[in-house]
């Protein structure tokens, strides 16, 4: 049996012993960095760190400047299941602690305020809020790593040069960063909302400050993995500089009581760094008490905001007006998967803004709902370069705004500054008995909606529905998809007459592929919308439907057909197709179809819908027909088009060529020579066509479809000319006394006169007649 020596066994001992050390070193070292350390960088007012427990702490001393209260540390941490508290002074307002050391804070536990001032931690080494954090704040809480904070002109608090503060009892004015790659905040702190907490919105509970204060987080980058943070019917507000700049601080008074809350300010030349939301990250700001006179919200300002799953809400649930939500990147914003509401339950609903030189958004859920009586806030998406708004077939994309009662519809405002898609996405403005608010879709370049979306805005009540306008400077595409502007009240209410909207297109072209364009009104007293398109060419594909239809519903018929005005150069569709554009009604009156003109394809008026073919209608069931007015043709579409033939003809075999030895021979056989002009293209429908124009037909007379007798209608009435004298051919051309040249049937041969042949100088053939002279 084999030993080991001595001293290697004792070799292993001491090595199993310095490892078993070393965890227990980093177990003690890990614990004893997440406990506050003090500096001495204060003196005689250095921060006092007392602790009440094994595992809580509070923070006594600090340099006290007016009202505000200062503390230094090396270090500062909570350890989960540990707390740590400010003492505050009944008139202090604001507490400032800032870290000196090289290592971030990781706040695993609790972190709080004894009293009712506002809360200021400063790290430049970067900031950690673990899965348990959470704050018992009363006024409002900022964590950021910058490197130092400003208070106008009287001074800076500084964690890199750490000295004794001055005069710094004014509010601080900015967060300042002096270092090239600020340090990030990470929060993760997400626990379950106890059986006190309303469960509709707060399933999980984070970071969260007391009702109307504030909740900033300034880093370098944020970032939300799986965490969450509140500040019901206050502000929540993200972010932070990517290199050195500076951060405003402004201060509002809430009200009369105590403490101002301060807010974010950042100036348009800043490095914004990014924020990114993962694993269902929420920021849930809802009112459950009176905001007091400014309203709360949310506001993300980046280079780069970016979210997977997650929540944005600023909505109440009390009386009370919702807050507001601002994204503003400087690079992007891609959504996915989110959920984004200003929602009210007896007020108005915020507004929701967005802002990006290229924005996505897929598979998102957005609404600023009112359900008691209160106004509708307004949506703002808006993108220097491109817009996407998509989602996939069984989880589309919704924007939408309801209101339940007699307030007014907000608006939606969707802008690009080059291209515009909106796919698999419904986007709905439904209003009561209020006004209907406006949806307005612009692009720079192109604008499509496609794969069954829809852009709707409408109205269940008295009120009137709202009007959408589309706009592109190059092409609108509607592909499979609907936009719609029509009353929908309730038919069986007397008192409900609301009238459809107005609908606007305009852009260079619009091409509807089984698009649907249409104001309809389903009670008798509504009438039925406009509609005005204007660009160079309308293409309509598919069974695409241009329709402003009234009493469509044929149980309380009624109501009047709207207005159709459509200027466009070309006007095009598929005969077979079923393509139509109408204005009619069922009781009512049929509407009015105006059409502005120079070519009418594939579409034409009929009495009555057809729906076997693509027609122009504005007709009614037993009301008055309505009139359809066509201006501006050049041809006369009814004439139909000249049937061309299956099968392609060599055009040099029909024509005499007059040079050349095969063509004089072909032309001295014939007898004939052909000036073709053209080409023998037809003339354009734009071309005037004298009385002496030709018709002519290259078919050949053994194809199909070729008629012998096929004169094109002439433009003008027919006149009856005289029968002109029989044409004698020329025999050659002589130059008369003044120099001009004259063609004659016979050669004179007076002296001193030029005489020539029309044969060609070579290749005439050996025949009697060629031989006259």
């Amino acid at each position: 049996m084999n030993r080991q020596p001595s001293n290697a066994r004792q070799s292993q001992f001491w090595n199993y012993g310095a490892i078993a050390l070393l965890c227990l070193y980093w177990s003690l070292g890990d614990r004893a960095w997440s406990r506050p350390v003090a500096d001495n960088t204060l003196g005689a007012e250095s921060s006092q760190v007392q602790p009440i427990s094994d595992v809580d702490f509070q923070i006594r001393g600090g340099a006290r400047r007016g009202q505000n209260l200062f503390h230094s540390f090396r270090q500062f941490g909570i350890d989960r299941g540990s707390s740590v508290y400010f003492f505050a002074p009944s008139d202090v307002r604001t507490i400032l602690a800032r870290v000196t050391g090289d290592r971030r804070s990781e706040i695993r536990g609790t972190l709080g305020v004894n009293g009712n001032a506002n809360l200021i931690l400063m790290n430049p080494n970067g900031i950690l809020f673990g899965r348990n954090a959470q704050l018992n704040v009363a006024g409002s809480f900022v964590a950021t790593t910058a490197d130092a904070i400003g208070f106008g002109d009287r001074g800076i608090f500084s964690a890199t040069q750490p000295t004794a503060p001055g005069r710094l009892s004014i509010n601080p004015s900015a967060l300042l960063y002096r270092q090239m790659s600020p340090q990030p905040i990470e929060v993760y702190s997400r626990r379950p909302a106890d059986s006190s907490t309303d469960s509709m919105f707060f399933n999980f509970v984070g970071l969260q400050v007391e009702n109307t204060r504030s909740l900033l987080l300034a880093g370098g980058d944020i970032r939300l993995n799986g965490g969450v943070l509140s500040a019901p019917g206050g502000v929540v507000e993200l972010g932070g500089l990517s290199e050195p700049g500076g951060i405003k601080l402004r201060w509002r008074e809430e009200d009369r009581q105590f403490p101002e809350r301060p807010r974010f300010e950042f100036s348009p030349n800043s490095n914004l760094s990014n924020v990114s939301f993962l694993n269902d990250a929420q920021v849930v700001n809802v009112q459950t008490a009176s905001a007091g006179r400014e309203l709360g919200g949310i506001v993300i300002a980046a280079r780069q905001f970016s979210a997977d799953g997650g929540r944005l809400e600023a909505s109440t649930v009390t009386e009370g007006d919702a807050g507001a939500i601002a994204i503003l990147a400087q690079e992007s914003v891609n959504l996915r998967s989110m959920r984004i509401a200003t929602d009210s339950q007896d007020g108005n609903s915020g507004d929701i803004l967005i802002a990006a030189p290229n924005i996505t958004l897929s598979n998102l859920v957005l609404s600023f709902n009112t359900i008691r009586p209160g106004n509708a806030g307004n949506l703002i998406v808006q993108a220097a370069d491109t817009l996407q708004i998509v989602g996939d077939p069984d989880n589309p994309s919704s924007l939408r705004s309801q209101v339940f009662t007699s307030g007014n519809s907000g608006s939606i405002r969707l802008q690009a500054g080059r291209n515009l898609l909106i796919s698999n996405t419904n986007i709905t403005l439904i209003s009561g008995n209020g006004l209907g608010g406006e949806i307005e879709v612009i692009s720079g370049g192109n604008l499509e909606i496609s794969n069954n979306s829809g852009l709707s805005a409408q109205t269940l009540g008295r009120g009137n529905a709202g009007d959408i306008l589309l706009r592109a400077a190059d092409e609108i595409t509607i592909r499979n998809s609907q936009v719609d502007s029509s009353s929908n009240a309730i038919s069986d209410n007397p008192a409900a007459f609301g009238n459809a909207g107005t609908i606007q297109l305009q852009a260079r072209q619009i091409f509807l592929n089984g698009g649907r364009i249409t104001t309809i009104v389903s009670i008798p007293q509504g009438l039925g919308g406009d509609i005005a398109i204007a660009g160079q060419s309308l293409l309509l594909r598919n069974g695409s439907s241009i329709s402003t239809n009234a009493g469509i519903d044929q149980r309380f018929g009624g109501g009047d057909g709207g207005k159709i005005s459509i200027n466009a150069g070309v006007i095009a569709a598929v005969e077979s197709e079923n393509s139509d554009i109408t204005a009619n009604a069922f009781d009512g009156r049929g509407g009015n179809v105006q059409i502005t003109t120079e070519g009418l394809f594939g579409i034409a008026f009929r009495p009555r819908p057809d729906d076997r073919l693509s027609d122009i209608t504005a007709s009614s069931e037993f009301g008055l027909d309505g009139t359809v007015t066509i201006n501006g043709l050049v041809v006369d579409p009814s004439q139909g088009l000249v049937e061309l033939p299956a099968q392609p003809v060599d055009a040099s075999r029909l024509i005499a060529r007059g040079c050349g030895t095969a063509g004089t021979a072909i032309a001295l056989a014939q007898r004939e020579f052909v000036v073709s002009g053209r080409g023998g293209l037809p003339a354009a429908p734009g071309d005037l066509q004298g009385s002496g124009a030709i018709a002519a037909s290259w078919a050949d007379p053994g194809s199909p479809g070729y008629s012998a007798n096929r004169p094109l209608r002439p433009s003008n009435p027919p006149q009856t000319l005289p029968s002109p004298a029989p044409l004698t051919e020329a025999q050659g051309w002589i130059r008369d006394d003044s120099g001009q040249v004259r063609l004659v049937a016979e050669v004179p041969m007076a002296a001193g006169s030029q005489i020539a042949s029309v044969a060609c100088a070579s290749g005439r053939p050996d025949s009697p007649e060629s031989h006259s002279e």
